[in-house]
């Protein structure tokens, strides 16, 4: 009997274990993305620690076109969506015709200690608008497991928005075998053929979230070891009601 309830206990204490997470960063807070960019800077959505951000914008000039966007005039958004956290990044990104504007957006998402792993991926583009001959295009790459091109181990998400067209993709989403990190890096390209100022792009808004698979909580754990507490003390007055009427 005291092997049966050892067991038991045993049963019990192990997803309780796994549950645990360990205390991480300080929770993101909306602020701009020269805060998110500063050497070591890490923050947690939940139980995901949001780290290692990284930026970029270069255009082709054209006299009278828009200018580079920097960090400190991008605001980041948490999104703390129940199981599925992300961020949002809002800018001015635009580009005239004949300038290009490429925009590189990168930051890695880990998964704490006892933490839900991520499955899925979205990417959404808003206030995006485009005329003449000009388009955005928002590709993404998610690296699974790793943080370098050198796993080899990705999925992919595309947004557009081309002038001219019907079959934009706002939204883009993806699935894949559950990890306990990513790497995300976007490129977001905003291009206007040809001269003149009539052919013009431009997005306010990228969204990201990543969706989790849920591990037990706490109340469904309390609710199994109850059970199995029972399960061993009805165990137990039976093997006693048992010896009595021997």
């Amino acid at each position: 009997m005291k092997k049966v309830l050892a067991v038991m206990v045993i049963a019990l204490a192990m997803p309780l274990a796994a549950w645990a997470t360990v205390e991480g960063p300080p929770p993101c807070v909306a602020g701009t993305l020269d805060v998110y960019l500063e050497p070591g800077f890490a923050c947690t959505i939940e139980d995901k620690v949001f780290s290692d951000f990284g930026y970029g914008n270069t255009v082709t000039p054209v006299e009278g076109g828009p200018n580079l966007i920097g960090p400190a005039s991008i605001i980041v958004t948490p999104d703390a969506t129940p199981l599925n956290p992300g961020l949002e990044f809002q800018g001015g990104w635009s580009s005239f015709g004949g300038q290009t504007s490429d925009i590189k957006i990168s930051f890695t998402i880990t998964v704490m200690e006892g933490g839900n792993p991520i499955e899925d991926a979205s990417l959404a583009i808003a206030g995006s608008g485009t005329r003449g001959s000009a388009a955005v295009i928002a590709s993404e790459t998610i690296w699974l497991g790793c943080i370098t091109h050198l796993c080899g181990n990705s999925v992919t998400l595309q947004a557009l928005d081309l002038d001219g067209e019907e079959n934009d993709v706002l939204y883009a989403h993806t699935t894949f075998d559950p990890v306990m990190m990513v790497r995300v890096e976007k490129d977001i390209l905003l291009t206007g053929i040809g001269d003149g100022f009539v052919n013009f792009a431009t997005v306010s808004i990228i969204h990201q979230n990543f969706s989790e698979v849920p591990v037990p909580e706490p109340a469904t754990l309390t609710l199994l070891g109850t059970g199995l507490l029972a399960i061993g003390g009805k165990l137990r007055r039976r093997m006693k009601k048992g010896a009595k009427s021997s």
